[in-house]
């Protein structure tokens, strides 16, 4: 078997999103260090750590191995994988062992990066729609304002019409406004037509 790449890049493929927590795996682990899978896992089960330590960053995952059978893996956070990995002590194990753990940094770094882009993203819509609402608002509230005004206005306006020019309209017999003048006039002229 030959060693993997320990760059960087090489080793993010060992590495994984599993909700909002970056992890890697027994079988990728053993790939990556050429080792057998039942190898890593008896050093996972050998580890000296607190119970507490155990639950929170090491987890036995059900898979099927290429036979179709089922078998056991370990999914491990970074903090679990470095635990793991002191006890790999080669010199190509140190290398690996800096790749994964900076893949494991780049990774999130990353995530980070899109989660406060997104969060960055999420406040300025929060932002734009809070500015759009206090505009509707007081849009509202100056239409609002102009029903009352414009119905107070006509009043005034109507009540001002009829005090200030009170005997320049009239209507007609078909309840047409006319000016008082024409009206005069026509009945002026119906005075003239009967005393003719």
């Amino acid at each position: 078997m030959q060693m993997i790449k320990t760059t960087e890049n090489a080793l993010a493929d060992f590495i994984y999103a599993s909700g909002d927590e970056l992890k890697t795996d027994s079988l990728k682990v053993a790939k990556a260090f050429n080792k057998k899978h039942k190898n890593v896992v008896r050093s996972i089960k050998n580890l000296k750590c607190s119970e507490k330590f155990n639950e929170l960053n090491f987890e036995p995952v059900k898979y099927k191995d290429q036979k179709g059978e089922w078998r056991t893996k370990y999914e491990m956070t970074k903090n679990g994988f470095v635990m793991l990995v002191m006890g790999f002590t080669t010199k190509s194990a140190f290398a690996i062992k800096e790749a994964y753990i900076s893949a494991f940094d780049n990774m999130q770094a990353m995530i980070n990066e899109e989660n406060n882009t997104l969060i960055r993203q999420f406040f300025h819509l929060v932002e734009k729609e809070n500015q759009s609402f206090a505009v509707a608002s007081m849009a509202g509230r100056v239409l609002q304002r102009r029903k009352e005004d414009k119905e107070s206005n006509m009043s005034e306006m109507e009540t001002l019409k009829k005090s200030i020019q009170p005997d320049l309209f009239d209507t007609n017999k078909n309840g047409v406004l006319i000016g008082l003048a024409a009206s005069q006039n026509s009945t002026n002229q119906k005075t003239l037509t009967k005393g003719n």
